[in-house]
């Protein structure tokens, strides 16, 4: 019985280290094609790279639409050899629209609040030992097309293909393995892609959201929502943000801040409705915690899983794998790139 015992286990721990090695293998798939091929055509095109970029799309435009044309192939791959049903994650979401709604707003809140204190975390760093933490920049001199491609791939594109493969493609095949840790692994996973200190956080927290929202609700569509309405606040004041000089901001040009007066104030109501978010946030998630105790956030029948490995075991089984190993290493590496202001 015991020997029986082993090589069921065995067997989980062989089933969740090839899960594993296909996912990180796609991603890494993705980053690194992503960067080969937008270099490769940037020397392709040689002098007429400079004009295109400055006549037609930036260089962030040009880069996310290579992004996102990568990302479809590799999803449809990874669906293919899983065999994972997307169109099944499409189905009518099974929890009330009320509590859809709170779930959204508190995923919402929270992580904007990470991202908050982490931006607080980096500023009390750079004044104590004097380096400044880079990260990935968003204000660049554009045109209006690359304002409306990069807009749309931050509000839209975005939640849709990340939510198709971290809590669709890539959630599918570890739920049968346990349901917090399929919420626990593409929640890391999904932070981690961002590849950049003050999103990596708060991506953790929305991915826990996120995850938790589309096995309750047995459907991706609240996720996809919930990514869109959050992303929207950030493609707003990409939009709004185009071309000001955030050095002369910085140092306190008043008659440069005048002249802008126009951008500023409606930059200052979307800050507003987000710290408004994040304070309903806060509220809904302590009535959650007063009404509901210990079962605030319980997963539906995770009490009633019959799974053969203890979390150590599996996340252990996932982590300790050398394709992911090398994942961790080149996402960690290009952090501390953007870190040290070297992207």
């Amino acid at each position: 019985m015991e020997q029986e015992q082993m090589q069921i286990k065995k067997a989980a721990k062989k089933q969740i280290f090839k899960i594993s090695t296909l996912t990180s293998s796609v991603i890494l798939a993705i980053i690194i094609l992503t960067n080969v091929i937008f270099l490769g055509i940037m020397a392709i095109m040689g002098d007429a790279y400079a004009d295109f970029t400055a006549n037609v799309l930036d260089e962030m435009s040009f880069s996310l639409i290579v992004q996102d044309i990568i990302m479809v192939v590799g999803l449809l791959v990874y669906c293919k050899i899983m065999k994972v049903n997307l169109k099944a994650h499409f189905a009518k979401p099974q929890m009330k629209k009320s509590e859809i709604f709170a779930l959204i707003i508190m995923a919402t809140g929270l992580g904007q609040l990470t991202s908050i204190i982490t931006n607080l975390l980096m500023t009390l760093i750079t004044l104590i030992t004097d380096f400044e933490i880079g990260s990935v920049s968003f204000v660049a001199e554009r045109n209006l097309l690359s304002v409306i491609v990069v807009s749309l791939a931050i509000a839209v594109g975005a939640p849709i293909l990340e939510e198709l493969f971290f809590r669709a493609s890539f959630f599918t095949p570890l739920v049968p393995h346990g349901r917090a840790f399929a919420i626990i692994v593409t929640a890391v996973l999904f932070g981690l892609y961002h590849m950049n200190v003050p999103q990596i956080p708060a991506a953790i927290v929305w991915g826990l959201f996120f995850g938790y929202i589309s096995l309750e609700s047995r459907s991706i569509i609240p996720a996809i929502l919930g990514h869109m309405f959050n992303n929207s606040f950030g493609a707003l004041q990409y939009a709004i943000m185009g071309n000001l000089n955030l050095d002369r901001i910085a140092s306190g040009d008043t008659e440069y801040m005048m002249a802008n007066l126009g951008r500023f104030i409606p930059l200052a109501c979307i800050s507003f409705c987000i710290y408004g978010i994040i304070f309903a946030a806060i509220i809904l998630f302590i009535i959650r915690l007063a009404k509901r105790g210990k079962d605030a956030f319980r997963i539906t029948g995770s009490e009633q899983e019959n799974t053969v490995l203890t979390k150590g075991e599996a996340f252990g089984a996932y982590f300790i794998n050398p394709v992911t190993i090398i994942l961790m290493l080149v996402v960690i590496r290009m952090t501390i790139l953007t870190v040290i202001g070297m992207r």
